[in-house]
């Protein structure tokens, strides 16, 4: 008997002649990602809102009696004080979920005033008495949890996501389509939040200090003011920008002059009425957060949508971004900081930069000014190896300097350049051009030839993407797990693992449709993948054992591997696959021989589809192999097949499955004889 074992590693490989692939390689893969151990099963996620999150969820069980308590009821301990939700009403006991504190024996359990139940002893959690017991009312607290969890209010896609502050903030347009709204998560869910009002001024003496109290004084009106911006003139000198107010008392008049209780001996004119302020509707947002003041509690939120000005958001305060260009063209699509500037790029190719350290002003006598790009701007990453890199629908560019009295433009590349929303930093710069996804290196070794690509084993996929007009809409690189992540307008994703020397592509598939995507740290569960769907929901990725609720499925197919000896036939007898992970898979594992020679069927035979598939694999005869093991198994499929060559494919569904990694494949055979 022989055995041969390898590692799964490489990726997906759909170029390499099959007599040539490495054995640890994937013909065809779905919901797995490369890892430092293997292949892990990936596509896991769950609705997110601000509220307990349902992968957190535990139970616990009461003895009682008397009740008749009933699921979805909550119920207060007369005694204790302790509340609770009720998942399953049993005979003599209660499956309870999100207890918050400890019930006392003998204390009778109200709902509404009214006993329903008598506590007869301690509620214990995850006190199930078997496998199936726990599994059930585990996942009756997952779900109870879940059903909780609401989109973001309004209609159309989630347009925007981002953390700051340790919250996650969410942008989508009302109900009626008319505006675009900013929500918070909270423990309640998503709450709307008030943007201010925004006061005009010109004919300034002094300039307003924030935090004080600004007084009309005609009307008598006051307000605290948040902001306070000149856009255009001097301070002390007819200077004319706006305020952005709180906390408004009063009706402020057009013409009427104005003065803070910091500095009472200046003033300025009210220019108009108090508007509240407002966001257009559509669009698709993007931020970055920096401290241009130095201060510890000063760092800010800054967004650029593409429909209405940038802006900048501190919490409470919501300030327009007024560059001086005209309303109608103001609509910059991407932000970011560098060396204390902010910058601003326009579908126009235009890039605009703020004054030093002042990212609302944008006055050339300030030291602000524009940097001519030429070309359609759709990504900007600061910062990167001390050079900003600007990204053009056809070119791609870096800026170095410290202020624009020495800015410079150097081309990198002024025949390709990247999608919209696809480039992030994952170790290298990695971005998506016409030709596939690359990192800026090889654009700046090979210039307008571009190079290889990182996704040259799974060309195939982006040329059918081209063929049905399947385009990138969101990207994200998840630092921990070394991954850089492509999401695609047909569900699809695609991932990227550069943890190793080569790049190792694989496919992910999600029910919904991705609108954009963040990786933000929300200060309470740390940093979290997120993305915004066209359903109105945001998602965490990476989260849970489901598809927020629903089935999960995932397939793997490993090449057809000949050991080194592709003109010897070979009698096979078992698959044993290392797996890795805390808790209990359900693998199906079926066996190809020969390049899937009809004369050598495998049996058991099983249907399925397989979402994204190209139709090689859409029947296949699988046999069940169980795997239960809290740190490392094998899980163990015995087959019958002959021929040169095996291949082996991996499959499973699940709505309440932990992750699990496979590590490695041992085949067991023996030798049959030369191939004639």
């Amino acid at each position: 008997m022989e055995t041969r074992t390898s590692l799964l590693r490489g990726g997906l490989d759909l170029v390499t002649p099959a007599i040539a692939m490495e054995p640890g390689h994937a013909i065809f893969a779905s919901n797995y990602e490369s890892d430092p151990a293997g292949y892990r099963r990936s596509g896991q996620f769950e609705a997110f809102d601000g509220r307990l999150k349902p992968s957190g969820a535990s139970y616990w069980v009461l003895p009682v009696t008397e009740t008749t308590a009933v699921a979805g009821m909550r119920i207060t301990g007369s005694v204790s004080s302790t509340v609770a939700e009720v998942l399953i009403a049993g005979d003599g006991f209660l499956v309870l979920g999100d207890v918050s504190g400890s019930f006392s024996d003998g204390e009778a359990l109200l709902s509404n005033g009214s006993i329903v139940a008598t506590a007869a002893g301690d509620a214990e959690e995850r006190g199930a008495t078997n496998d199936d017991e726990e599994k059930t009312w585990h996942k009756a607290a997952v779900e109870a949890r879940r059903a909780k969890i609401g989109p973001v209010p309004g209609s159309g896609p989630v347009r925007g996501i981002w953390g700051y502050k340790g919250n996650i903030w969410a942008f989508r347009d009302t109900a009626d389509g008319t505006a675009g709204a900013l929500h918070k998560a909270t423990s309640n869910g998503w709450e709307r939040q008030d943007l201010g009002s925004l006061l005009n001024f010109d004919a300034s003496t002094v300039q307003f200090t924030e935090g004080k109290t600004v007084t009309g004084g005609s009307s008598g009106a006051t307000a605290k003011i948040a902001r306070a911006v000149l856009v255009s003139g001097n301070w002390d000198a007819n200077g004319a920008g706006f305020l952005c107010l709180t906390d408004v008392s009063g009706t402020f008049q057009d013409n009427e002059m104005l003065t803070d209780d910091g500095s009472p001996a200046g003033s300025a004119r009210v220019l108009g009425a108090l508007q509240a302020v407002t966001l257009p509707a559509g669009g698709r947002y993007v931020f970055t957060n920096h401290n241009f003041y130095g201060a510890e509690d000063r760092e800010r939120m800054y967004g650029a949508n593409g429909v209405g000005q940038a802006f900048e958001w501190d919490g409470t305060a919501f300030a327009p971004i007024r560059t001086g260009v005209e309303a109608s063209k103001d609509k910059p699509t991407q932000i970011e900081e560098f060396k204390e500037h902010l910058f601003l790029g326009y579908a126009s190719g235009a890039i605009l930069v703020s004054e030093l350290g002042e990212p609302l002003q944008y006055q050339v006598i300030g030291g602000a000014g524009e940097v001519g790009f030429g070309n359609e701007v759709t990504n900007i990453v600061g910062s990167y190896e001390t050079s900003l890199i600007v990204l053009g629908k056809s070119k791609t560019a870096y800026l170095t300097g410290s202020s624009t009295a020495d800015f410079a433009l150097e081309t990198i590349n002024d025949e390709t350049g990247a999608w919209g929303y696809t480039a992030q930093v994952a170790n290298k710069l990695i971005y998506m051009d016409p030709a596939g996804v690359r990192d800026l290196q090889s654009t700046q070794n090979y210039g307008k030839f571009g190079g290889i690509t990182l996704t040259d084993l799974i060309q195939p996929v982006f040329e059918r993407y081209i063929e049905r007009g399947v385009t990138p809409v969101a990207s994200m690189a998840v630092q921990k797990r070394k991954l850089y992540r492509l999401f695609m307008s047909d569900q699809s994703a695609v991932s990227i693992y550069v943890g190793r020397r080569q790049p190792e592509c694989m496919l992910l598939n999600y029910p919904f449709q991705t609108f954009c995507a963040a990786i933000v740290d929300n200060g309470i569960f740390g940093e979290v993948a997120l993305v915004g769907a066209e359903d109105g929901y945001v998602y965490e990725l990476d989260a849970g054992r489901s598809a927020n609720g629903e089935a999960l499925d995932y397939y793997l197919q490993l090449p057809f591997n000949s050991f080194r000896t592709p003109m010897q036939d070979k009698c096979y007898y078992k698959v044993a696959l290392e797996v890795q992970g805390d808790g209990q898979s359900k693998l199906s594992v079926s066996t190809e021989y020969g390049y899937g020679n009809p004369d050598q069927p495998p049996s058991l035979e099983q249907s399925f589809d397989v979402s994204g598939g190209g139709g090689f694999w859409d029947r296949a005869n699988w046999n069940e192999a169980y795997w239960s093991s809290e740190v490392i198994g094998t899980a163990e499929a015995y087959i019958d097949g002959q021929g040169p060559n095996v291949s082996a494919g991996i499959m499973g569904s699940s709505d309440f499955e932990e992750p699990h990694i496979l590590s490695s494949v041992t085949v067991h055979f023996t030798y049959a004889g030369q191939i004639i």
